[in-house]
Formats: structure tokens, sequence, C-alpha cells
């Protein structure tokens, strides 16, 4: 899986888990499967489009992870990303249910447990505008 961790100005994008799902109260950040020859880079920055809207370019790997669920591993690579245009007073709309939320204010939502550590790392620095350098 790749997954866009898109940061602008101390914000980052999140949404709810679809509502037809079982985990519709649990939050993430876009991302999803690797379609066949794809990277989990390009994985992250495509899904981040279909997902939200946003077209964003990739900066670094922050985290590889596997992940093991009840019925599956995961295999996860979480992408620092931002906006692919400048982001200054206005942040761009997103596809709901996707939206931005303060880092400082992600200690309100129940994530995955494979996103914990990064969430916690993120809630730790939200100023976090050094993740972009």
């Amino acid at each position: 899986m790749g997954i866009a961790v898109v940061i602008a100005a101390g914000r980052c994008i999140i949404g709810p888990r679809f509502v037809n799902s079982h985990d519709e109260s649990v939050y993430e950040f876009p991302g999803g499967k690797c379609e066949e020859g794809e990277s989990h880079q390009q994985a992250a920055l495509r899904e981040c489009v279909e997902e939200t809207g946003l077209v964003v370019k990739p900066l670094r790997l922050l985290q590889a992870k596997s992940h093991r669920y009840t019925v599956r591993t995961l295999q996860m690579e979480f992408w620092l990303c931002t906006p692919q245009e400048p982001v200054d007073a206005v942040f761009p709309l997103l596809t709901p249910p996707f939206f931005w939320s303060d880092l400082g204010e992600l200690s309100r939502y129940r994530f995955f447990d494979a996103n914990n550590e990064l969430v916690k790392m993120l809630i730790a620095e939200p100023h976090a505008d050094h993740f972009l350098i």
C-alpha cells in the first residue's frame, strides 16, 4: 500500500473510512493498494488524487512497515507529500470525506493501529514544517 501523508502549513489531510465499511469511525491518510507494476510511491500519489482531488508531489519516505491485520499482512509505505501548487492562507478544497486537520488536533481522531506510530510523531511536532525539508 502507498499512503500519502500530505502536510502543508501545519495541517495534514485525513478522512474517515467510508460509511459502508465496518470501520467507519476510523480515520486514515489518503492511500491504497498498488496496481500492477506500480510502486508504493506511485500508488500514494494516484490514490491521493483519486480520493481527495488534490495533486501532490512526493518529498521523501517517512516510514515503511508491514502490519498484521486479522486476515492479512500489509506492506505499507507512508510518503511525505506536499501539494503540487503552493498553499498560502487558503487551503485547496478536498473531495469529501477528506479534510485538512491541524497536526496538533490529530489526537481527536482514532486511526488504524498501523498509523499510530506516525500519528504520534506528527502530534509531537504540531508545527512540523521541518518535515517538509
